[in-house]
């Protein structure tokens, strides 16, 4: 398996009224413009969250954060690690990202990947902030897409569940009242 030497960064800044910022700092000079639409499609959907994503084009940005998710690219993925997969993520254990970019962008809709891309990344990104691994039965959060969500990828972008909200802001509560 090959990492790309990049690894991206996310800050989390916990903010005293309703909101959060994530900063996501990225050294990658893998297909910059699939990269760049795919960090759009993730501001967007995390946004109906009431998280918002600051992406910096520098990992010595992030460099003296407290907390952070490391998100890994593989771009040589066996077939036999997580099988299917696009990514993983480890809340309960770290906050290590791995994101199968091999597997996303060998999608066999061309015009499908930026998307994507996009959905995996806030999708795992989710699972950080949730500090959980659970699933929800249709949206960003089911363990696996259809060709239903593949065509909802490409019009919109996947929603959340009121529960995926939830649980995202009740982790941001007891993340406030432990600091």
């Amino acid at each position: 398996m090959k990492f790309l030497g990049a690894m991206i960064m996310v800050t989390a800044i916990w903010a005293d009224d309703a909101s959060r910022a994530l900063t996501v700092c990225m050294n990658s000079g893998i297909n910059v413009p699939v990269i760049l639409k795919a960090q759009n499609t993730a501001r967007q959907i995390l946004k109906e969250a009431g998280i918002k994503i600051e992406w910096r084009n520098s990992m010595s940005k992030c460099a003296c954060a407290e907390s952070s998710i490391a998100i890994e690219l593989s771009t040589q993925t066996p077939e036999a690690w997580h099988p299917g997969a696009f990514a993983f993520a480890q809340p309960y254990k770290n906050t290590r990202v791995v994101l199968f970019y091999d597997r996303v962008v060998n999608t066999p809709q061309p015009e499908l990947r930026c998307g994507l891309l996009g959905h995996v990344l806030a999708h795992e990104i989710t699972h950080v902030l949730q500090g959980v691994v659970r699933h929800s039965t249709r949206g960003l959060m089911k363990p696996k897409w259809n060709y239903l969500d593949y065509g909802e990828m490409l019009g919109t972008h996947l929603q959340f569940t009121d529960e995926d909200i939830e649980l995202i802001q009740n982790r941001k509560t007891s993340i406030r009242s432990t600091n």
